[in-house]
């Protein structure tokens, strides 16, 4: 096994001098490498657990597309929209948009939706997990039993 002195010695033998420092990862660099696929498991899987309790209905939205007759991709769902729409009781909705946990943005479709949403009174979220989600959709249901 290579070790540091190891390296030092063999980057002076190839004349390079500068200076070898090695850190220690942090233990949240694995967040860079995680893809949205992650997050949109955990938080589909947290949605339906509630679906099945009865305490809420939830869709997908933009999943799948199809080929048209000249080969092109034709998605489902509008530009912006998110990934899931959130039916509570007495008529609420949640929009849920899901994102990587680092790196992960709107694209300037999302951001048109989110702000149109926004302005009309629903309520909407970016996520980066399932326990994000369940925070945001514990706090809508507690408001609900409130009567908010």
């Amino acid at each position: 096994m290579l070790t540091l002195d190891d390296i030092k010695d063999a980057r002076r033998r190839l004349g390079r001098t500068e200076r070898v420092v090695k850190r220690a990862p942090k233990a949240d660099d694995y967040l860079r490498y995680v893809k949205e696929s992650v997050p949109l498991g955990e938080v589909e899987g947290y949605l339906r657990l509630m679906q099945n309790a009865g305490r809420l209905r939830y869709q997908r939205n933009n999943t799948g597309a199809i080929r048209d007759k000249t080969n092109r991709p034709v998605t489902f769902g509008e530009a912006g929209s998110p990934d899931f729409y959130v039916f509570l009781p007495g008529g609420k909705l949640l929009q849920l948009e899901v994102k990587r946990p680092v790196g992960g943005k709107l694209s300037p479709n999302q951001e048109a939706w989110r702000d149109a949403m926004m302005n009309l009174g629903h309520r909407y979220e970016v996520v980066t997990s399932g326990i994000e989600a369940q925070k945001f959709v514990e706090s809508a249901l507690k408001g609900f039993n409130d009567g908010r």
